[in-house]
């Protein structure tokens, strides 16, 4: 699986593209749940404990 994020290189941000992995797990039927805010809280409430925000 590839991740989308933006990635530093010689200070030019490039986005790296799924869009082929997206593909190929649409196309045998995979599919990701909806995000509840109930695991969105729980996230977040677990990178504050980590003092992910302190900066």
């Amino acid at each position: 699986m590839v991740d989308v994020r933006y990635v530093e290189t010689d200070d030019i941000a490039s986005e790296t593209d799924n869009l082929f992995t997206t593909n190929i797990l649409y196309r045998i039927g995979f599919s990701w749940p909806l995000v509840e805010d109930a695991y969105l809280e729980r996230a977040i409430a677990s990178l504050k404990s980590l003092g992910f925000f302190d900066r």
